[in-house]
């Protein structure tokens, strides 16, 4: 099993997906792929499209695109690759995200870390079998409210973007364990944030907050909050280490 350590700092893992059988390992560059074939992993491999040698993949479950001078997200991906779950482009140099994304309706992992994007498109919101979604190291400064209908996401990491506000949907995000939205530029948090009844980690290092949510309390199951580096008085962070007696409290 391919595990990656979660953001947050918390114990969390994140699954990107269980060992194909032998015939089924992950490929390198080949002239030609079998039809079978479930997992392509390219990384670093210099490409600024996607290679013909992927056309009728129909199985593929797993691309990692990391490291290629790709700038945009190919637009082919979801017409060609219907049953993706894991798409990963990291360190590509993408601006945008086409709307034809959205048609990846069995993705579950998607990771955009380390790019130049400037905003998500509404679409993204339509991805509702999503559960770990990676947008760290971009240029975002807004989310969009559409981000409410990824109703299944357990891990959400939005740090290191330009961020100034949150919309109040995020917090339809229930089944959400790990939150990170260190280094970004919020000065509050929505009120809606304490519906995430099942979140365990929360970072918000190296922010302007000033004050955290009145009713943080509702977070029962949070184990580990993050608050380094931001504006809280004395009080406040005295008032949010005795509301949640059982999390671990960094500042």
């Amino acid at each position: 099993m391919l595990i990656l350590a979660s953001s947050c700092g918390c114990q969390g893992q994140r699954t990107i997906m269980p060992p194909a059988p032998e015939s089924n390992k992950t490929v390198r560059p080949a002239p030609k792929y079998p039809p079978q074939t479930r997992v392509v992993n390219l990384s670093g491999s210099q490409l600024a499209a996607l290679p013909t040698e992927l056309q009728n993949l129909t199985n593929l479950e797993v691309l990692v695109l990391d490291r290629n001078p790709l700038n945009v997200l190919p637009n082919e991906i979801p017409a060609q690759f219907p049953r993706l779950k894991v798409l990963s482009i990291n360190l590509a140099g993408l601006t945008s995200l086409p709307p034809e994304l959205a048609q990846l309706q069995s993705l579950q992992d998607l990771s955009l870390a380390d790019n130049m994007l400037t905003e998500l498109p509404p679409d993204l919101g339509k991805l509702t079998s999503l559960q770990i979604l990676i947008l760290k190291g971009n240029r975002l400064t807004a989310v969009p409210p559409e981000i409410g209908g990824l109703s299944q996401l357990i891990l959400l990491d939005l740090s290191e973007n330009a961020i100034t506000d949150l919309p109040k949907e995020i917090g339809n995000l229930t089944r959400l364990k790990t939150l990170s939205l260190a280094r970004n530029r919020l000065s509050q948090l929505p009120e809606s944030l304490v519906s995430l009844v099942n979140l365990e980690c929360l970072d918000v290092t190296a922010n302007q907050l000033t004050a955290l949510p009145d009713k943080i309390q509702k977070l029962t199951h949070l184990r580990i909050l993050q608050l380094t580096g931001n504006l809280l008085p004395p009080e406040e962070d005295a008032r949010v280490r005795r509301e949640l007696p059982n999390c671990m409290v960094v500042n």
